[in-house]
């Protein structure tokens, strides 16, 4: 008798096991859609994107454009929000059956600053973030994406624990997807991923754009 007790609450566990691993699923935590947007922002005068949507809070999640240390802030770059006729309306990696609208851009000279995205992951694990992204030309827009993050808000960086560390912007709107494999980067309150531009980031014209971060 109890051989077959212990049998049966062997099963009874895995059962229960088995139930939870096949509950896991992905979970939509943040979502910018930019839809709304119509700022300009000249530096100094730059400000944090509040997300869309948020399963945490939409005033932790947001896009902000930034300065590098000591840049002057006569420095011209800027960022603005680019119109859905200028973007094809864009749906690469919309969420909600969000129709195509207005992106974020940002423009040249990009060479002094950087793209964050402050992302906070509490009470989640296994992040990817994804967004799509499209240059502006050839000959002016900002050729590559050079990725690092941060666990602790912005004090140190990192280039380990991403599944990629740059990528190259296209002519039509393109995913890029970027997983985290950083343990640190789980449940963290503080995690912040970071875009820095090259080639093509010093003229006066040409931009990147950016819609559907998630």
């Amino acid at each position: 008798m109890r051989r077959k007790l212990f049998i049966l609450l062997l099963c009874l566990s895995a059962m229960i096991t088995l139930n939870v691993d096949s509950n896991a699923q992905s979970r939509l935590i943040h979502y910018w859609n930019f839809n709304t947007f119509i700022g300009v922002f000249h530096n100094p005068n730059f400000y944090g994107i509040p997300a869309d949507y948020s399963i945490i809070d939409t005033s932790k999640a947001k896009v902000l454009y930034k300065l590098m240390p000591g840049v002057s802030l006569a420095y011209l770059g800027y960022i603005d929000f680019v119109a859905s006729v200028l973007t094809d309306y864009d749906t690469v990696n919309a969420r909600f059956s969000a129709p195509g609208g207005n992106g974020i851009r940002v423009r040249n000279p990009s060479d002094s600053a950087y793209l964050y995205i402050y992302m906070p992951t509490t009470n989640y694990q296994n992040i990817t973030l994804k967004y799509a992204s499209q240059s502006s030309s050839v000959a002016s827009g900002p050729t590559y994406q050079l990725f690092d993050y941060s666990v602790d808000s912005g004090v140190t960086w990192r280039t380990t624990g991403i599944s990629m560390l740059q990528d190259s912007a296209w002519l039509v709107y393109h995913k890029a997807t970027i997983s985290f494999t950083d343990p640190q980067a789980n449940n963290n309150n503080k995690l912040v991923f970071r875009i820095h531009f090259s080639n093509h980031t010093t003229g006066t014209s040409g931009n990147d754009r950016f819609d559907n971060i998630t």
